[in-house]
């Protein structure tokens, strides 16, 4: 009976362990390896790079006969897909929860774009382009400067 107790004892430490550690400040959710984010390109730069990957997929959304375009659709999109998760955490833009649920819907639609273009679906992922751009155009319309 006392070997059962120690084991339950034992094993509500881990569960509170975890429980707690699932709740650190969003700075600590943030870091890897005890160092917090810290970007190294400005939110500008970021930007310019997320519409870089952009003009990258409408190229080869337009270029039908473009060799590896399953590949390279799914690169630029998923390349896309991880600088918006980069954006909605820059410290130029965590203050806007409207700015960091954009860049949250616009990481989701890139990686579905980037998956429909490795199965080779471009006529939904033309649609799932529309979608993105639908999601830059409100967002910059409110805090593009």
């Amino acid at each position: 009976m006392l070997k059962r107790s120690v084991f339950m004892m034992v094993c509500a430490t881990i569960a509170v362990t975890f429980y707690l550690a699932a709740g650190e400040s969003s700075a600590q959710s943030r870091s890897r390896g005890g160092a917090a984010f810290k970007p190294v390109m400005s939110l500008h730069g970021l930007m310019i790079e997320q519409d870089r990957h952009f003009e990258n997929i409408l190229s080869i959304l337009r270029d039908a006969s473009g060799k590896d375009r399953e590949k390279r659709l799914n690169h630029e999109a998923m390349a896309l897909a991880e600088m918006a998760n980069i954006n909605g955490f820059h410290e130029e833009a965590v203050k806007y929860q409207d700015y960091r649920e954009w860049a949250a819907q616009l990481q989701s639609q890139a990686a579905e774009l980037g998956e429909l273009g490795l199965a080779g679906k471009f006529k939904e992922a033309k649609k799932a382009a529309r979608a993105m751009n639908a999601t830059c155009t409100a967002c910059h319309d409110k805090h593009d400067s």
